[in-house]
């Protein structure tokens, strides 16, 4: 049930973008496992380009690991995909990887799109709007505090070595 989710969420994603599915189907039937503590996915890649759970006991032609602390680096980072793929460890098809690297890099989820036949064009507008200035003040917040946090401690309470 769990997989349930990222799954139709990956492949709703995919169903908006006609060249993302194109590069995937010359993988069909390949399995990719998708590793981030303690979340584990194994996907089978279809002949059409989307993915579905993978049948028990397949072997991945690639392994994508994420850390655990994920999460926290999207709100340090700010979203930064570069950053975040680059923490990732691949392992297995070097060419499927390279799509897969790809296509996570350059897939773009149209919140507006999808919000505005339920909400309307300008109220879905505004809703993203809000929320991306929100989780740009969320992410600024954090920075700040692990920054105070680390002055703190290398100046007042001498814990940390200060860089000089």
């Amino acid at each position: 049930m769990l997989a349930t989710l990222p799954l139709a969420a990956l492949n709703h994603l995919l169903r908006n973008e006609n060249w993302a599915h194109r590069h995937l189907a010359a993988f069909g039937g390949q399995t990719v496992s998708l590793q981030m503590p303690p979340l584990a996915l194994c996907l089978e890649i279809t002949p059409e380009g989307f993915f579905r759970g993978a049948p028990a006991g397949s072997k991945a032609a690639v392994t994508l690991t994420m850390p655990g602390d994920l999460p926290f680096r999207i709100l340090a980072k700010g979203g930064d995909r570069a950053a975040l793929l680059s923490s990732a460890q691949i392992s297995g098809s070097a060419d499927l990887a390279d799509c897969l690297g790809f296509i996570f890099r350059t897939l773009t989820w149209d919140v507006e799109g999808d919000l505005a036949p339920v909400v309307g064009d300008i109220a879905a507008q505004r809703l993203v709007r809000g929320v991306r200035q929100f989780v740009a003040w969320q992410s600024r917040t954090f920075s700040n505090v692990t920054r105070n946090l680390a002055d703190y401690l290398s100046e007042e309470k001498s814990v940390l070595v200060k860089r000089s």
